[in-house]
């Protein structure tokens, strides 16, 4: 009978004792006590990622995507003391199907290291599905969270998903953070889970078991047949032009938020492949997410960029516009996503562009 109660006292001994040391882990490394953590998982801020993509169908010289997301949500090779430029967007500006040494962020930093024998380092915090709305709250309250960082340029990416009137109709990023349950909640604090994912993670990648993109590159062989649509909607005018006004009002706080910095804001419009000029008439795809075509979409787009070009301009910081002209079909993976070929042509442009304008002497 001792034998049967040495067996349960160990037991209950070892147990109390894991569960002490979960509860000292838990309160060491977890958010229990921060809010302000819990607010940037519920705009669907990735920790601690490292996932490897399937790009193999993509044709882009390279199999797999490594992407990786630090313990702060950012896609970053150096010290955050270090990061010169932080670029804000959407997925466009995240680019999960390119890998981290070829994002047009690091392409960047390889062609200023070769013109000026300095390095440069820029971080991304592109969020997959970000809006405005997105970008405002990572301004306002994900990036003031991470320890020393300091860039003094500031790439605005921003524009090409509140041409889908998500900002009238239904928000991605407003969806997200009002289904955001008690689940949500412990996972967003518990410092084990993260561990658990990072670890699932890894072995993962280690067994080779990689992930698909997820966005639609099937579509990436375009022609004309793809393009119905000749004509936009009258009714897109009203609602693309509210949807503008919105969005600059978001856009005016943003610009304000990184001036107050110190910091400038490079104001970069964006391409797209929801429409295109064959044989010198624009055609649109049916149904360009809420919009009833492509040529309702870049109708948006349009408006949108022309509020965000005036507002840049306004505010002395600056401009760099990049038109779907600069690009073929081919460049892209899908109706907005660049693909490999398109992502060094951006990479390229925009350097070019930031050279031109002395943009650099910000950081030098």
């Amino acid at each position: 009978m001792s034998q049967v109660k040495n067996i349960i006292y160990t037991l209950l001994a070892s147990s109390f004792t894991f569960l002490l040391g979960i509860i000292l882990l838990e309160l060491t490394f977890g958010n229990w006590f921060n809010n302000q953590w819990e607010q940037v998982a519920r705009y669907n801020i990735p920790l601690n990622k490292k996932i490897t993509y399937d790009v193999s169908k993509l044709n882009y010289g390279y199999n797999e995507s490594v992407y990786i997301r630090d313990k702060y949500g950012l896609r970053v090779n150096c010290p955050y003391e270090d990061v010169d430029m932080i670029t804000i967007g959407g997925s466009t500006t995240d680019q999960r199907s390119i890998t981290q040494t070829k994002t047009f962020q690091s392409q960047i930093e390889k062609l200023y290291q070769e013109d000026f024998n300095n390095s440069l380092c820029i971080a991304n915090a592109g969020i997959d599905g970000h809006s405005t709305t997105g970008n405002l709250f990572a301004l306002n309250h994900w990036l003031p969270l991470i320890p020393e960082l300091n860039p003094k340029l500031y790439m605005l990416y921003v524009g090409i998903n509140d041409a889908g009137l998500t900002g009238i109709l239904e928000h991605m990023d407003d969806k997200r953070r009002f289904k955001f349950d008690f689940t949500d909640k412990i996972k967003s604090k518990s410092a084990l889970y993260r561990l658990v994912k990072i670890i699932k993670n890894e072995t993962k990648i280690r067994l080779n078991k990689t992930k698909y993109i997820g966005h639609q590159y099937e579509y990436q062989m375009k022609s004309i047949e793809n393009y119905p649509v000749i004509g936009i909607d009258p009714e897109s005018f009203t609602i693309a032009k509210k949807n503008s006004e919105l969005v600059a009002s978001r856009i005016k706080e943003m610009i304000s938020i990184i001036n107050k910095k110190k910091a400038k804001a490079i104001c970069v419009t964006q391409p797209h492949a929801m429409a295109w000029n064959f044989n010198n008439t624009m055609r649109g795809v049916e149904n360009a997410h809420a919009m009833k075509s492509g040529l309702d979409y870049n109708l948006a787009l349009e408006m949108i960029n022309t509020e965000f070009i005036n507002l840049c301009r306004e505010t002395k910081n600056y401009v760099i516009e990049i038109n779907s002209n600069d690009f073929e079909l081919t460049d892209f993976y899908d109706y907005v996503h660049l693909n490999q070929i398109g992502t060094n042509k951006l990479s390229n442009k925009l350097y070019n562009e930031m050279k031109k304008m002395n943009i650099f002497d910000n950081v030098n």
